[in-house]
């Protein structure tokens, strides 16, 4: 299997001459998502949401109750979501929850048969890349980062400033689902909505040990082209 970085040509000066490669916060592709539409990012990245019923009003005793207290809102967080007394009334029709990771950063790349890969990042796309480098070995490019990377903006080493929180293959499915087919699903930085799958993603998971202030970070690396190799450029 081979591993790709489907990106915009004039960004391969970054990565070839400047050494550097950004990763970016979960909620920063949620952002994208909300102002520009699908394929510049998921709404639900790193998220999953539980949507209410167009009528949904809570009375005691009702169904409804039943049902929104058996559908994990909160994630364990309280064993029951709602409790109505005295004739009183919730009315939460046509609401949505939406459990979402804060904090988690990624550096993504796809992994398969490069025809398929350039189809789907660059051709079907309504925001299309028109190049493509090659990565050598993930494991190895993801100790570099860890080991060697500065973060720019912050001018401190990565090791400093981030843990792994891992790196694994995406799955896809199902990340939004009506209270009355499932409970709530936690959500995971290694899932996405199943309109994605074309991607074929794979990712970096980088954990924050204090906080981080910018969404997305430029991380310089010492001889960080040799992880590469140019497939596709104009």
């Amino acid at each position: 299997m081979a591993f790709y970085k489907f990106l915009d040509s004039r960004h391969i000066s970054s990565v070839l001459e400047k050494n550097t490669l950004l990763v970016s916060c979960l909620s920063h592709f949620r952002d994208l998502e909300a102002a520009n539409g699908p394929w510049i990012g998921d709404r639900l990245e790193g998220a999953t949401e539980s949507t209410i019923p167009p009528k949904f009003v809570i009375e005691e005793g009702s169904k409804e109750l039943e049902l929104i207290n058996n559908a994990n809102l909160g994630l364990g967080m309280f064993q029951h979501f709602a409790k109505v007394e005295n004739g009183g009334t919730i009315d939460l029709s046509g609401s949505r929850f939406v459990h979402a990771i804060p904090s988690l950063y990624i550096y993504s790349f796809a992994a398969g048969v490069f025809d398929e890969l350039k189809e789907a990042f660059c051709l079907s796309s309504t925001d299309p890349y028109d190049a493509c480098l090659l990565i050598r070995s993930p494991g190895l490019l993801m100790q570099a980062i860890l080991n060697e990377g500065v973060i720019v903006e912050l001018e401190r080493p990565v090791c400093e400033v981030f843990s792994l929180g891992g790196i694994d293959i995406v799955t896809y499915g199902d990340v939004s689902n009506s209270i009355e087919t499932s409970p709530a699903v936690p959500p995971s930085p290694f899932q996405k909505d199943a309109k994605f799958a074309a991607q074929r993603e794979h990712r970096m998971v980088f954990q924050p040990n204090t906080e981080v202030a910018p969404k997305r970070l430029t991380i310089c690396v010492p001889k960080l082209c040799e992880h590469f190799e140019v497939v596709m450029r104009p």
